[in-house]
């Protein structure tokens, strides 16, 4: 096999981990389908909107937050930056930050949220996906139900 040869091959077997455009644009809508049911976004000021037809856990609160200011900052609503605890109980509505570290920390040792920065936190954009698949599977029956009326 000359080297020629075995760059192509190698390009062939890389190309595989290469995802179009329109994957990605597929995905995406996928992802804006699920999240519409649990949380929307204000278009002037990028605050993320919890629905208010579920229960959901405090990890829940933060992962869905972070998701929202992830897609505010693509629209370019808001500039992307990750948040600090505070920031993050402020937006909650006031969840007391001791209340909300323990969640943080193992949503960082899960590698839902990543810490881009010392004592800030934003969400892991792998995480997504399957977050909302859990929460979907979770929450579907409520779902299924407000979509009915």
């Amino acid at each position: 096999m000359t080297l020629n040869d075995f760059e192509e091959q190698k390009k062939k077997i890389l190309h595989e981990l290469v995802v179009s455009e329109d994957e990605t644009l597929d995905n995406l809508k996928k992802l804006v389908s699920k999240s519409k049911h649990f949380f929307f976004i204000e278009g002037a000021t990028g605050r993320v909107v919890l629905s208010r037809d579920f229960d959901f856990s405090n990890t829940e609160k933060i992962m869905f937050l972070l998701m929202g200011k992830y897609f505010a900052s693509n629209l370019e609503i808001i500039p992307r930056k990750p948040l600090d605890i505070r920031q993050i109980s402020e937006e909650l509505g006031g969840i007391p930050i001791t209340t909300l570290s323990a969640p943080l920390g193992k949503l960082v040792s899960d590698n839902l949220v990543n810490k881009p920065e010392k004592g800030k936190y934003g969400i892991a954009y792998h995480a997504i996906e399957t977050f909302l698949d859990d929460m979907w599977k979770k929450y579907k029956p409520k779902v299924d139900a407000e979509n009915e009326t």
